[in-house]
């Protein structure tokens, strides 16, 4: 992967993150985790931009999950994409708070008609 990301047209890492559906264990879980976490080290070495996607049926755990570790390991002003963004409009606050240089991509989601936005 490094060796691909080194390649000038390589612009940024991703998409990667934290994906737990209802019936993900815990082993499923910490692999996700260790991954995702090298991930971010590798995005952080090389210097690019990062394409995040969280997400988690039923409850926030993953949104929880992936910005905690992101503030482990990412510098406070890396370029972050959050890709697909569906969470509330506090945690949207909460990673803009952390990562001031996110920018948030909404899918089909946000045109829903009980969407967290309206």
């Amino acid at each position: 992967m490094r060796d691909f990301l080194q390649h000038p047209r390589a612009v940024a890492v991703g998409e990667m993150g934290l994906n737990y559906h209802q019936n993900i264990s815990e082993a499923q879980r910490g692999a996700q985790i260790a991954v995702f976490h090298k991930q971010l080290l590798m995005a952080v070495e090389l210097q690019k931009p990062m394409v995040i996607q969280c997400r988690d049926l039923g409850g926030s755990r993953a949104e929880i999950d992936c910005l905690a570790i992101m503030k482990s390991v990412v510098p406070r002003f890396h370029r972050i994409h959050r890709h697909c963004f569906g969470g509330s409009l506090h945690q949207m606050w909460s990673w803009k708070r952390c990562f001031p240089n996110t920018v948030f991509g909404f899918a089909g989601a946000l045109l829903r008609h009980k969407c967290k936005f309206m």
